[in-house]
């Protein structure tokens, strides 16, 4: 499965042709699934002004194009849909997410005002956070359920709900991020409503014969309080409203507890993975660190996850499914390729087998031969 990686290239929340470019290059590589970019349900959800969008008619028509592109290439269209909440109003990751200013607005990038469980200032911005009420509540999930909607009208077969990376339903879930004194803050309960009331929108929206999947992150960041205990109770809640499948992450609301950070080793959040699927006895994505197809395989062969996800590794080199399918001995690796592709590709290992097994006296003469030509051409 390609992950979700943000390209901050859309425009006005539609995606051009670099998308078309970028998921069709994934699709064309092998992958079994092909997901978009976290996908904002409104406009003031993007975390930046160049952040995809699915919240506006026109959008549908769009993503069309890339659904269409990535099924005739024979691989699965997927959109994660997410809220930014207080990570909001800033620039792209190539500045470092920098808050937007006040003379930001003279480029035609003014900040705007972002939601957030708590009214807490934090990352700083210049612009306070806006305490959500639960009017707030009510249409951010009624945003999730109309993106949800013109997903599918899009074309897309898989759908997932961001509840990671430090975004809103992560800040609602955090005791970190959330000091709420009603019902959507407080106890485990309280804290997981949002996750789950987004869900159960999205999954009655969306085609029963269709999956619905979970991004969470197992644990917060250096100094957070979220824990995989914790998380383990929200995939047991989210089973329980059909959610089918669990994105295992990690990371991104920060603190000042004891809590370490994640370290960057190798399958980090494999771990993660596997104790959620044992303990909820639902089915979960393995995503961080996975780079080799022995690892990978070994991650299936074992029970840690169901699906294999892969970012930043496919952006180094999107053939890797199929690379992998040789690796591991399949007897045609190639097969995972266009046609075209897999055509000349299989002539090639015909003509390298045929030269394997000829006479090496016969390959000399004949090269002694063409070599001798060019010689008597010369005199």
């Amino acid at each position: 499965m390609a992950s979700p990686m943000c390209q901050y290239l859309s425009e006005d929340g539609g995606p051009n042709d670099w998308h078309l470019m970028h998921l069709g290059r994934l699709a064309i590589g092998g992958c079994g699934i092909v997901f978009g970019e976290e996908t904002a349900v409104e406009p003031n959800g993007r975390k930046t002004y160049s952040c995809a969008g699915m919240y506006n008619t026109k959008h549908i028509s769009a993503y069309r194009r890339l659904t269409n592109v990535i099924k005739e290439n024979g691989a699965v269209p997927a959109i994660q849909l997410g809220h930014s909440g207080r990570k909001g109003s800033c620039h792209g990751a190539i500045e470092g997410w920098r808050p937007l200013e006040l003379q930001d607005a003279k480029n035609g990038k003014a900040p705007w005002q972002v939601m957030a469980p708590t009214a807490h200032n934090c990352p700083p911005r210049p612009i306070f956070p806006k305490e959500m009420d639960l009017d707030d509540i009510k249409n951010v999930i009624k945003a999730f359920s109309t993106a949800a909607k013109m997903s599918i009208d899009s074309g897309y077969d898989i759908v997932e709900i961001h509840g990671a990376h430090g975004y809103l339903i992560h800040q609602f879930l955090s005791s970190t991020s959330n000091q709420r004194r009603d019902s959507y803050g407080g106890s485990l309960e309280n804290r997981m409503r949002l996750a789950i009331e987004v869900a159960v929108a999205v999954r009655e929206v969306w085609p029963q014969d269709k999956p619905v999947f979970f991004r969470l992150s197992a644990v917060d960041g250096k100094g957070g309080s979220w824990s995989l205990f914790e998380s383990i109770q929200l995939a047991a809640a989210l089973k329980a409203v059909e959610i089918d499948m669990i994105d295992v992450s990690s990371g991104g609301v920060m603190g000042d507890s004891e809590m370490p950070m994640v370290p960057r080793i190798p399958a980090y959040q494999v771990e993660f993975s596997k104790r959620i699927r044992s303990a909820v006895g639902i089915k979960t994505v393995a995503v961080g660190g996975i780079t080799k197809p022995k690892q990978a395989e070994d991650i299936l062969q074992a029970g840690d996850a169901d699906l294999i996800a892969l970012a930043r590794e496919l952006l180094w080199n999107a053939d890797w499914p199929s690379h992998s399918a040789k690796v591991l001995g399949l007897e045609d690796p190639f097969a995972y390729l266009p046609e075209g592709y897999a055509h000349r590709l299989r002539l090639r290992e015909s003509q390298k087998e045929m030269m394997i097994n000829q006479d090496k006296t016969e390959i000399t003469k004949s090269l002694s031969y063409f070599l001798s030509n060019a010689d008597a051409s010369a005199d």
